[in-house]
């Protein structure tokens, strides 16, 4: 995800066919994760907006397993490291979005679901690391209400309509951070 945003962003910029003013990068569960990597490169990016993202590329393979396997998943941390490493290199496979979010002077807004069971709240996420990033451009925002506070589901009411309130919130950040 990383790689594919990189290049994507490199092609923008480097084309200018779209004429763009204000970049603002919107990104879902690893694709969360990357949109808050973008930054590291310090690129032209005026807001960016993570929703249920994982902290690192690690955290979401470890994750992923450890829900079916434990503990256990972690057994193979070394090699899984090691494997990613190999096919993605040591930059991509190292970047941690909390490391990048304590010094990014882009605002940020990181969204989460209190029930979210792929990435949970308190665990493997971004939000899990909130304490630590500390950093007055990023926001968070987590959703509670029943039937929209999963992984996939955050974007829309139980009865399947847009959620009024977290859209209102995406789009009061947005206009508070692009000028």
């Amino acid at each position: 995800e990383v790689i594919d945003l990189e290049k994507t962003l490199d092609f923008i910029e480097e084309n200018n066919r779209f004429n763009y003013k204000n970049v603002a990068l919107m990104g879902h569960s690893r694709g969360g994760y990357a949109v808050c990597c973008a930054l590291a490169e310090k690129r032209d990016i005026a807001a960016v907006i993570s929703i249920s993202g994982v902290n690192s590329a690690m955290e979401g393979v470890i994750g992923a397993s450890k829900k079916y396997v434990g503990n256990f998943a972690y057994a193979n941390y070394g090699l899984l490291w090691l494997y990613q490493t190999m096919l993605f290199g040591e930059d991509v496979v190292n970047l941690r979005a909390d490391e990048v979010l304590k010094t990014t002077q882009t605002p940020v807004l990181v969204i989460h679901g209190k029930d979210d069971g792929k990435i949970p709240i308190n665990e493997f996420s971004i939000m899990s690391y909130k304490d630590k990033i500390a950093n007055g451009n990023v926001e968070y925002f987590v959703c509670g209400d029943a039937g929209s506070s999963g992984h996939n589901d955050l974007l829309f009411d139980s009865d399947g309509t847009a959620d009024d309130i977290l859209i209102g919130k995406i789009n009061d950040f947005l206009n508070m951070s692009i000028k």
